[in-house]
């Protein structure tokens, strides 16, 4: 009885201290970048709302270059899929940044959906997970 509660007492430890061990803090610079995506798609959508093209236009360039950022940190990683998502995302910046010049309202709202759920979700799905102390960490 003793080795059963040995073993399984050691399963538990082992099996708590590598899912812990997988997890780890994002840089500070991947933080900042990820709240600037997250500012620029509030822009973005808030200006989608009071249908201020140009102000669309503007976050939508800045959520470009923010996209080849995370690409560039998920490919030091060699994070495939991580950089696809950045590609994707990157791609629908760049949409949504040409239906706004256009003011091409169902086109913004494509690219915008586009860029969250194709992109953001799907590497968030993938890449990130709430850690022991509340905060948001990557795996």
């Amino acid at each position: 009885m003793r080795r059963i509660l040995l073993a399984v007492g050691m399963c538990l430890v082992f099996g708590f201290t590598f899912g812990v061990a997988a997890q780890q803090k994002a840089p500070e610079s991947y933080e900042k970048l990820m709240k600037e995506m997250q500012q620029n798609v509030g822009k973005a959508s808030m200006a989608m709302r009071s249908k201020n093209d140009a102000e669309v236009a503007t976050s939508a360039a800045a959520l470009k270059g923010l996209f080849a950022e995370v690409g560039k940190f998920w490919a030091g990683r060699k994070a495939e899929d991580a950089v696809e998502a950045s590609n994707a995302g990157e791609k629908a910046a760049g949409e949504l940044e040409t239906a706004a010049k256009a003011n091409n309202a169902a086109g913004m709202m494509a690219a915008r959906r586009s860029m969250i759920i194709d992109s953001c979700q799907t590497c968030h799905k993938a890449h990130r997970e709430k850690m022991a102390d509340g905060h948001w960490g990557i795996k």
